[in-house]
């Protein structure tokens, strides 16, 4: 038997209910009304009563039948929009139905619910006992900064300076200087959050570099351990580094559903170059005055919407166990007749056995929800683990235990629940990582052409592809890759190089290395990155083009008969050229910091090559060109990068010379910086070296002549580089600037820090 009641009132009227009342109130009444409840003073409090509308009976409707029929709940907690249907609209719904989220009446401010608290305070917990293992101590610095301070920031600063937010009053009166509330990039998609930042300094690079990726390490764990999301560790672009720092090292995550990557954390190196602005000294042990090397690394609360976007699903929340605020709910099942104080009472006392045991557990013993609405609700909030206990369970002294990520059930002993709870919460955190990562490498594509680069940028694909790390070329592709949803940025080089494919000609190269690349977005909750490919700067010709159909069969490693065997042989060439020049440029990396090293050496072989002639009595011809390549480079070191004669014919500004009306600091940029200028003459003297035992370079000249001409050569060309330092003000060079004896390198050995 069954009766329905139709209403007279139009529904619209009651949708009109709904958007004047919180949703959560809204499904009481609904509730509350199903139970059967049609009194006016049950079903809302006196302040609805004059929106409600009046109930008139038109007909009811008695149905019998020889059979129940089963009808299908609404409990109204569902979800409006899909994941794959509608990303955006899905996550900002996820988050406040979960109740992660509530909004404020400021625009970009939220407020972080009990939810939301609890993951970032087990993450807080994690990240603080292990910066303190390293000896790291907490310390607390206001949030507004001065005019004055931010400007000697300029270049961080730059890129953020639209969104700095000023306090420009205080009370009625205006503030005589203004004070800014320190921006970092985060401020370009929300006002107000919370992110963990730790500066460091060091006496040596070799420390600080070390740190850097100790804390990035930490960072993985955070994202792998805690919220099981893979992440790619690498080291940024020169384009995309934290604005002023030396570099800049991340971990990367991804979302399959959009194809987009997200910067999870940062560490920087940040060099000395805040050293320099702010004074940053300290004596060593030698007694000398030398500068800090400094690191900055940070992460926000975006790691929390990461998993959210990574696990959620048409349910609402998945939450991995580690952070989940709560890691098991038990809900009593009862049923009429049933002995409902030993269901309640079962339920508590397995809540209190599971704390004790260490686990976040709670009991939801309302009364006025069904176990079907608490399903609902607890689902929507990702809570790992439900229990359930009816009168069957009890008696049979077992509970069901449900799982949130795959929904599978199963019946648990009493005897050995704790036990069984932690094996199935391990499983649990261990499946969330492992489906995460099926999904994110099967996102991965590695591409070796310009071609497939387009095409995996169209299937929102996440890229391993061949890269030159030059900044021009960077820029050029974020040009021509702009869209509507964004334009293309680097996410990062990978430390874990995959191996490039032995097939893999060299026209498609830049570099011999694989940059891991994704798709950008300006909105906060997708927040990612458009992959970056490589510039052409005209049009390639195919390989058979150009060398023939062999080359082509031995670049694809054909397996045509006759021409594979020459195909593998010059792939393993290619293997081994690959391998040889990222070896090269690994000791290029480390070689930069040693200045004076790089250029002792520099010496050392000088004064071979010296040698090698003096004792040949020969090759002047070789020795003059090297001399003329030498000088040229040595103009070009000493020339400022934007000649001042032709400053105003550049198109956009480019670096200023420094002048002594600006206190601000302003290094003098060279056209050619020292590491290529040592670089440069170093495989100069190398190539000259090589050639002194070629014969047919051995021409015989008068070397008298030759020297005295380079002489000449060389008084004229510095006389003018000369006149031109004179009339524009310049010394190349540190004359009538502070030193800083801390540029020379100390050794990790002789410095420390000293004590406090």
């Amino acid at each position: 038997m069954g009766i329905r009641v139709v209403w007279s009132q139009s529904r619209a009227r009651w949708s009109d209910l709904g958007r004047r009342c919180s949703r959560l109130s809204f499904l009481r009444v609904a509730n509350r009304f199903e139970a059967g409840s049609l009194s006016r003073a049950a079903t809302c409090p006196d302040s609805w009563r004059p929106l409600m509308p009046t109930p008139k009976v038109v007909s009811i409707e008695i149905l019998l039948s020889a059979r129940k029929k089963e009808v299908k709940k609404e409990t109204g907690l569902g979800l409006t929009y899909k994941k794959n249907e509608n990303f955006g609209d899905w996550y900002s719904e996820v988050v406040v139905n979960s109740e992660m989220i509530e909004y404020y009446d400021i625009s970009g401010c939220y407020i972080l619910r009990p939810w939301t608290m609890t993951i970032w305070e087990v993450l807080q917990t994690f990240f603080d006992a292990e910066i303190k293992k390293m000896n790291i101590k907490n310390a607390y610095f206001p949030l507004f900064v001065t005019e004055n301070v931010l400007q000697k920031e300029k270049d961080h600063i730059e890129g953020f300076a639209p969104e700095v937010a000023w306090v420009t009053k205080s009370g009625q009166s205006e503030l005589e200087v203004p004070i800014a509330i320190r921006p970092t990039s985060e401020t370009v998609m929300s006002r107000e959050f919370l992110w963990q930042e730790g500066h460091t300094a060091f006496a040596t690079q070799a420390e600080a570099d070390q740190e850097v990726l100790e804390i990035l390490e930490l960072y993985r764990k955070i994202y792998e351990e805690f919220l099981a999301i893979p992440v790619v560790k690498g080291r940024k672009s020169e384009l995309e580094k934290f604005a002023g720092g030396y570099y800049t090292t991340s971990v990367e995550a991804f979302i399959p559903n959009t194809g987009r990557g997200i910067q999870g954390a940062t560490s920087h190196c940040l060099g000395q170059n805040f050293a320099k602005m702010f004074q940053i000294n300290f004596e060593n042990d030698k007694g000398e005055k030398a500068m800090v090397w400094q690191n900055s690394w940070a992460y926000s609360t975006r790691t929390i919407g990461v998993m959210v976007m990574v696990h959620g699903d048409d349910k609402g929340l998945v939450l991995p166990p580690k952070v989940a605020s709560v890691q098991v709910i038990v809900i009593p099942v009862p049923f009429k007749d049933a002995n409902t104080d030993a269901i309640f009472s079962a339920c508590s006392s397995t809540v209190q056995a599971l704390r004790e045991a260490g686990f976040r557990a709670e009991a939801d013993l309302r009364d006025n929800y069904s176990p079907g609405w608490k399903y609902s609700h607890w689902e929507m909030k990702g809570v790992p683990l439900r229990i359930e206990i009816g009168p069957k369970d009890l008696a049979n002294n077992q509970v069901r235990v449900v799982r949130r990520d795959n929904g599978a059930k199963s019946d648990i002993p009493m005897g050995n629940l704790v036990e069984k709870v932690k094996e199935i919460l391990s499983s649990i955190q261990e499946c969330l990582f492992n489906a995460a990562k099926q999904k994110r490498d099967a996102c991965i594509k590695v591409v070796n052409t310009w071609d497939e680069f387009i095409a995996a940028l169209n299937d929102k694909k996440m890229i391993l592809a061949p890269w030159c790390d030059e900044e021009e070329v960077e820029k050029d592709v974020k040009a021509r890759t702009k869209g509507e949803l964004g334009a293309a940025k680097s996410l990062c080089t990978p430390f874990d190089q995959p191996r490039l494919p032995e097939d893999l000609s060299f026209a498609t190269l830049c570099r011999n290395s694989m940059l891991c690349l994704g798709k950008a977005s300006q909105e906060m909750d997708i927040l990612g990155t458009k992959l970056l490919g490589r510039k052409r700067k005209r049009k390639r010709l195919p390989v058979e083009e150009r060398d023939g159909p062999k080359s082509r069969a031995a670049a694809t490693m054909d397996s045509s008969s006759g021409d594979s065997g020459r195909g593998g042989g010059t792939s393993l060439l290619s293997a081994w050229s690959a391998a040889g020049s990222r070896r090269y440029q690994h000791l290029l990396d480390k070689a930069t910091p040693h200045v004076l090293r790089r250029w002792a050496g520099l010496a050392v072989l000088a004064l071979v090559y010296a040698a090698r002639v003096w004792i040949v009595q020969g090759f002047y011809i070789v020795s003059y060109a090297l001399g003329i390549y030498v000088l040229n480079l040595f103009i070009a070191f000493l020339s400022p990068q934007v000649d001042p004669e032709i400053q105003d014919l550049v198109a956009g500004p480019g670096p200023s010379l420094p002048t002594r009306s600006s206190d601000e600091f302003r290094p003098f940029v060279r056209r050619l910086p020292e590491f290529k200028f040592w670089h440069s003459i170093t495989k100069a003297f190398c190539i000259a070296f090589v050639l002194t035992f070629f014969s047919a370079f051995d021409v015989p000249v008068f070397w008298p002549i030759l020297l005295f001409y380079w002489l000449v050569l060389f008084t004229v060309t510095m006389k003018r580089q000369i006149l031109h330092m004179i009339k524009y003000k310049y010394v190349p060079f540190t004359f009538g600037k502070q030193r800083y004896t801390g540029k020379k390198a100390v050794s990790t050995d002789d410095a420390t820090l000293p004590s406090d």
